[in-house]
């Protein structure tokens, strides 16, 4: 039997809260408002830096578009959720679930798109970028698909939420189950961790990995994340405690506010400033006229593919002539 939201914890019950007598939920506006904010700065951001973010620098268009496109989907949801108030009409729980589900598609294709990009592009240059960056997007896209898939099917099978943090009065969004949740958070875990010490473990082939820290942090953030998932998940399949949810619940919508500016700080951040170069691997670029570079995990790492690597990094730059030459912003 579906119990009354009031009798559930409070970091639950904020999913279902409205704003005094407003149809409009105090999760909503957590979630709209820093969508909204990150959007207005991407816009600004890219009508400042337009001579960068164009068709031929793909990858930094395409991790932008992938943020882009994950704003928005938040965006689209709150909006409808708050225009549209609850039982309006038949069909408004399937819409809300399929904007979830939007919304879980765009995280995990930039989450895995990113993943892919940088150990694709960690190391050495692709003399057709476009063409690796389309394939690292189709890839990324297909496994995405699969994923998303999946979870629809267990979504809308059944109310896959456990029956305690079921409320009688709104269908909560039920992350396809705690087992598949489980089951997928142990593998994307397993996943990082693993791509967290390749460098520790493929020593031999260390010169082929990714070489900047703020990959292998977002490596740790990520496996982090998960870890949080599976505790939170493994509390609720034993209940061992109501707050259970909160974890899980707490999480996610950290995860829907901050991933996107998250990836924007650690890979778009350097490679989008006015006054350096314009950057074509923003994962592995060690010529970025930008002080001293302190993201290499080998500080001897610019000497070495100096060096040895020069002829991998021919045309790291597109229409640069010169590592020196410092790109001017457009006024």
């Amino acid at each position: 039997m579906l119990i009354d939201s009031k009798y559930l914890p409070f970091c639950v019950r904020c999913r279902t809260e409205k704003i005094l007598s407003s149809q409009i939920r105090y999760f909503d506006v957590i979630i709209l408002i820093p969508n909204l904010i990150f959007l207005l700065f991407i816009i600004i951001k890219w009508i400042l830096t337009r001579t960068k973010i164009n068709i031929n620098k793909p990858l930094l268009l395409s991790v932008t578009c992938l943020l882009l496109l994950i704003t928005l989907s938040n965006i689209l949801r709150c909006l409808f959720v708050m225009i549209f108030p609850d039982n309006v009409f038949n069909a408004q729980e399937i819409i809300v679930k399929v904007f979830w589900l939007c919304i879980r598609f765009t995280l995990l294709w930039t989450e895995l798109s990113v993943l892919l990009f940088g150990i694709c592009f960690g190391r050495s240059n692709s003399n057709r970028p476009s063409i690796k960056t389309l394939k690292v997007l189709v890839i990324s896209f297909i496994f995405t698909s699969i994923y998303i898939t999946i979870q629809a099917i267990l979504e809308f099978r059944r109310n896959t939420r456990p029956i305690k943090f079921q409320t009688s009065d709104y269908h909560l969004y039920s992350y396809g189950g705690m087992r598949f949740l489980l089951i997928s958070s142990s593998i994307f875990l397993s996943m990082y961790i693993i791509i967290f010490f390749l460098p520790c473990l493929c020593l031999r082939h260390k010169r082929y990995l990714p070489i900047r820290r703020s990959f292998y942090f977002y490596c740790f953030v990520l496996a982090l994340i998960n870890m949080i998932q599976i505790i939170g998940t493994i509390l609720n399949l034993t209940e061992t405690t109501i707050y259970s949810m909160c974890i899980i619940d707490g999480i996610s919508s950290t995860f829907y506010i901050c991933f996107a500016p998250f990836v924007y700080f650690q890979f778009l951040r350097r490679a989008l400033r006015l006054n350096v170069l314009i950057p074509r691997i923003m994962y592995a670029d060690t010529t970025i006229n930008d002080g001293e570079d302190d993201d290499l995990i080998d500080p001897g790492v610019n000497i070495l593919i100096d060096n040895s690597t020069n002829d991998r990094l021919d045309g790291q730059f597109e229409d640069i002539t010169s590592s020196t030459r410092i790109i001017q912003p457009i006024i």
